[in-house]
């Protein structure tokens, strides 16, 4: 009984493709012949190998690329994995910056301030913008009714000519921050 040695063949890798988002590696290999390329992958772990060669396409049996990439695949894989040293590192980091804030203490300061500001520059209403207001409650009231205070001018008469000034004042107001929107629209 003779036994023949079935000789191993070499793969050549000539690229290897990591991917980072996924786990999954991709060997780019040339055929025996030296002349056709193919892509030989293995997903999540080195059990799972696909490749482009006949063999695999064809016949869907384990050929030598992924027999040979197989221990290559494997220590990628495993280095993907997270060593439990590195998990408490990263636990004990989480844990920390539970307990201190900095970042949102600093932004709670920061809006009550901006409320305060707020709260500091509303405007109180000028005697007459009162006036205006009183006008226009009246007016509603007594449409045609002469307002003795008034003389010959009703409240709808004396609610027009308030309106009239209201608008002349803003026109000629100076533009500052307070009454921005408006000077938007002129």
């Amino acid at each position: 009984m003779n036994k023949t040695a079935t000789a191993t063949k070499e793969v050549q890798v000539l690229h290897i493709y990591r991917f980072r988002q996924v786990a999954r590696i991709c060997f780019e290999v040339l055929s025996s012949d030296n002349e056709t390329h193919y892509n030989t992958c293995f997903n999540n772990d080195a059990q799972h190998g696909v490749c482009q060669c006949d063999r695999f396409v064809k016949g869907h049996k384990e050929c030598y690329h992924i027999k040979n990439l197989r221990p290559q695949a494997q220590a990628y894989f495993e280095s993907r994995q997270p060593t439990e040293a590195k998990m408490d590192e990263m636990a004990a980091y989480y844990e920390a910056e539970e307990d201190e804030t900095p970042g949102l203490d600093a932004a709670e300061a920061y809006l009550a301030s901006l409320r305060q500001q707020a709260q500091a520059q509303q405007v109180q209403p000028s005697a007459e913008d009162k006036e205006y207001a009183e006008a226009k409650r009246l007016a509603t009231a007594w449409q045609t009714e002469a307002d003795p205070t008034l003389g010959d001018e009703t409240y709808s008469a004396k609610l027009r000519r308030l309106e009239r000034e209201r608008a002349d004042r803003m026109r000629n107001a100076p533009l500052n921050n307070n009454n921005k929107a408006f000077s938007l629209m002129r």
